[in-house]
């Protein structure tokens, strides 16, 4: 006997990608238009209308979709990113982690958008980044130059942290450290 698709699972053919959230799909068609199914909230309604889209990237709770001309369009949980992401067109990339986006323009500036906490609309300001990191509580950005910045959540001290000197050599997810003299001292009883 033959499985039967759940409800709402997108018929036809031609889709070529699907992503997900914690309790949703998103589809992605060739032509670039999306279906989305699952828990509404979680982004398995509203997906936008058109074709162009060309990725979708997800957190806990939304996806957020990048167009050809770099027009981003986000739907499901807005305190995961489903909505507020940037107007304008240009973004190259989007990155995620559980609650928030970040979207790389052409110029080499940043646009966050999520929640607070997790680094949605906290984004340095300037240009010339070339690649964005994340983890499961922050983004590092790391510019042309071979600089750094990183930003939330406060309770990592990200900004401060010596690990985000090296971040270029690590793959998504990271996740940073205390410092080894700090650990030491609190093995030893030390304080």
């Amino acid at each position: 006997m033959e499985a039967k698709n759940a409800p709402n699972v997108p018929t036809g053919k031609g889709y070529t990608k699907v992503y997900s959230t914690g309790s949703a799909f998103a589809a992605l068609k060739a032509n670039g238009s999306i279906k989305a199914w699952g828990k509404p909230n979680s982004g398995g309604k509203k997906a936008p209308s058109g074709r162009g889209y060309t990725d979708i990237y997800s957190t806990t709770d939304a996806f957020a979709a990048l167009k050809a001309n770099g027009l981003i369009k986000a739907w499901g949980n807005p305190d995961s990113g489903g909505a507020d992401a940037p107007t304008g067109k240009g973004y190259t990339k989007i990155y995620s982690n559980p609650y928030a986006f970040a979207a790389l323009k052409a110029d080499g500036s940043i646009k966050a958008w999520g929640d607070f906490d997790f680094g949605g609309g906290k984004a340095p300001a300037g240009k010339g980044f070339i690649r964005i990191y994340s983890n499961a509580y922050a983004f590092a950005a790391l510019k042309a130059d071979g600089s750094i910045k990183a930003w939330e959540i406060q309770s990592l001290e990200a900004k401060k942290h010596p690990l985000t000197k090296a971040i270029s050599r690590f793959i998504q997810p990271i996740k940073l450290l205390p410092p080894l003299k700090t650990m030491v001292r609190l093995h030893r009883g030390v304080s």
